[in-house]
């Protein structure tokens, strides 16, 4: 699956008020899923990176994030800041500001869910004294590479702040539409 799909999924339930049009929309999904994008998929949706039972942290705060944001749109980090609190969403931010951005990347690499998802991994491996600056690059190619909607939904995940209104629950019940089990089988 593309990021970018992933991104028009979350925008459709971003914009849909009732739960069980929620649970429609991600159960529609998920049979069209690989084995690898499956786990993906469904910890993303509920704006995790990592399994509840997992100790690993991202160890990425808005700072760096604003920081990579500013390099990427070309901008500093001080109208970063001022746009998200104009806008009082990191993820709107992000997306006005990747739409007007000055840097212009030579190589455009299309992001798909495991890559994003790997390449957070290998943030979070990220260790030593020169790990905040090798985090930062790793954002900054994170967001050169996402098209704005894209950026929207990154810089969310990457805060742990999806804000769309999925949870647990609702994720439970797709699975169990989606594939046709009982949901107290999926809670198993």
């Amino acid at each position: 699956m593309l990021f970018m799909d992933f991104a028009r999924v979350c925008e459709r339930l971003e914009g849909t008020a009732g739960r069980l049009d929620m649970i429609a929309i991600i159960a529609a999904e998920l049979p069209g899923l690989t084995d690898e994008e499956l786990p993906v998929f469904v910890r993303f949706i509920m704006g995790r990176i990592f399994a509840d039972w997992s100790s690993r942290k991202l160890g990425i705060g808005p700072n760096l994030l604003y920081e990579a944001t500013g390099a990427v749109a070309g901008i500093p980090k001080e109208k970063v800041v001022a746009k998200i609190n104009s806008t009082g969403d990191v993820g709107q931010a992000v997306e006005e500001l990747l739409a007007v951005k000055s840097q212009v990347t030579f190589f455009h690499e299309e992001l798909d869910l495991v890559h994003v998802y790997n390449a957070l991994i290998a943030i979070a491996e990220m260790e030593g004294k020169k790990s905040q600056r090798e985090k930062l690059l790793a954002v900054r190619r994170l967001l050169g590479n996402a098209h704005p909607l894209e950026g929207r939904y990154l810089a969310r995940i990457m805060l742990e702040e999806l804000r769309i209104g999925v949870g647990e629950g609702s994720v439970r019940e797709a699975v169990a539409k989606a594939f046709g089990v009982d949901s107290a089988l999926v809670e198993h």
